[in-house]
């Protein structure tokens, strides 16, 4: 049986990029993964990696926090 992520706040990307006008190709070429990887993010079927976090947050100085993918599976 799958488990799925249950992010609180995982629409928080969503919010970031809706709020600056991105899709989600878009975001995606920023910090350097596939619009699928977005999707998954913001559906909270994925984690990002550490390394692409740490792009994350780059992009969104900060806006977008590793919390923000927590939850309980």
């Amino acid at each position: 049986m799958r488990r799925v992520i249950r992010p609180r706040h995982a629409h928080r990307l969503a919010e970031y990029r809706l709020k600056h006008y991105l899709t989600q190709a878009e975001f995606a070429g920023l910090i350097g993964v596939g619009a699928s990887d977005i999707s998954g993010y913001e559906s909270g079927k994925h984690r990002p990696k550490p390394e692409v976090m740490d792009k994350i947050m780059e992009v969104t100085k900060g806006f977008v926090k590793p919390k923000h993918f927590e939850g309980e599976p």
